[in-house]
């Protein structure tokens, strides 16, 4: 086929080919020509190929080329749809098929393309390396994500067949929550990437190297026991980081969770920290350099007794506290939840604290001061 090749050509090419997948149709709408050299037809209404060996096929190429009456996003949408199909041979959705042709015909718009409906099925992500932000959860296929560094967010939740992400350290947002074959993320620390959630990637030990981050979840990561490198970072998640025992570095971190972290017992260098969640903490005892916090979780901390200095918190819970006797210093406290705090009376919260704004009472009902 020449350059110089007219629109009416280019027409009969097209309805040829899908005259002949009429002819051989399968009953379901989908026509398939298995002795045509490069061509599988789709609905005869759909007007899209589906390649069956496209890398293999320089006459399509040559087509494509050639077809100098399709615009340019055409003409990109097109290779999309048969290098895509080509490398994971399934027919995508027409609901799914609308969001590609958005992101391949206009890469520089923020776009959003999620894969999840076809987890089972994807292989090759090659060919989205221009969307915005993707999300692959659960698509345990999925192995070399290295082409995908370009992306501003990029979900990979439970993608049990990455092992290596350095190559992702420019992600701006990154999930990889439960991809429990990535061990090595030291290369994720050097680039300019803000948010990484590593929730229960049980292989990760080493989180030396992430303290320049914006915000990290480490939570059930099950080998990390070395938190020192974090003390910069504005929200740590280390909910169920058993291993964790020695916070003190932690200080200068805005938002911090340590929800079930049974170690931790030393809590006096949190005293800087806003936002800090010690629920389930069961071996914390003394909250005494605590006063400082604006947000404080304590609920179910049950060998807390004294408060009296927390009374300039502004929102405090210590739900299930039971052995805490004495809350009289907590009146000027915003927001009080004293829950399942078995050492007092509804009335008697009432009677201590008056001036408590929205106050959670020992049985669970809730009292505001007017």
């Amino acid at each position: 086929m020449q350059l110089g090749v007219k629109r009416t050509a280019l027409k009969c090419t097209f309805l040829s080919a899908m005259s002949a997948a009429t002819t051989a149709g399968t009953g379901d709408g989908r026509g398939v020509v298995f002795g045509h050299p490069f061509i599988q037809l789709l609905k005869k209404t759909d007007m899209l190929l589906y390649i069956k060996s496209f890398l293999s096929s320089s006459c399509f190429r040559a087509l494509l080329c050639t077809s100098v009456r399709l615009s340019d996003e055409k003409r990109r949408y097109l290779y999309f749809r048969l290098t895509y199909e080509a490398s994971t041979k399934y027919y995508l959705n027409a609901s799914y098929r609308a969001k590609i042709e958005k992101a391949v015909a206009c890469p520089n718009r923020q776009i959003s393309v999620s894969m999840m409906d076809l987890c089972d099925r994807i292989k090759d992500v090659q060919c989205l390396a221009n969307v915005h932000h993707l999300n692959l959860m659960m698509c345990t296929k999925v192995k070399d994500v290295s082409a995908l560094s370009g992306l501003s967010k990029l979900e990979l939740g439970s993608c049990s067949g990455i092992v290596n992400v350095s190559a992702l350290k420019n992600v701006e947002v990154l999930d990889l929550s439960c991809c429990h074959n990535v061990i090595n993320v030291d290369g994720l620390g050097g680039g300019t990437m803000r948010d990484l959630n590593l929730f229960r990637c049980s292989q990760v030990a080493d989180v030396s190297a992430l303290g320049r981050l914006h915000s990290l979840c480490l939570a059930s990561c099950l080998r990390v026991r070395d938190v020192s490198a974090l003390g910069n970072l504005h929200l740590l998640d280390l909910s169920g980081c058993s291993l964790v025992s020695d916070v003190s570095a932690l200080g200068g971190v805005h938002t911090l969770y340590l929800t079930n972290c049974r170690q931790v017992s030393d809590v006096s260098a949190l005293g800087t920290v806003k936002h800090l969640y010690l629920d389930f903490c069961i071996s914390v005892k003394d909250v005494s350099a605590l006063g400082g916090c604006h947000l404080l979780d304590l609920d179910n901390c049950t060998r807390i007794e004294d408060v009296s200095a927390l009374g300039g918190v502004h929102t405090l819970s210590m739900k299930s506290c039971c052995n805490v006797a004495d809350i009289s210093a907590l009146g000027a406290v915003h927001t009080l939840s004293a829950n399942e705090c078995t050492q007092f009376t509804d009335q008697q919260v009432k009677e201590l604290l008056p001036g408590v704004c929205c106050l959670t009472l020992p049985s669970g009902a809730k009292w505001s001061a007017t």
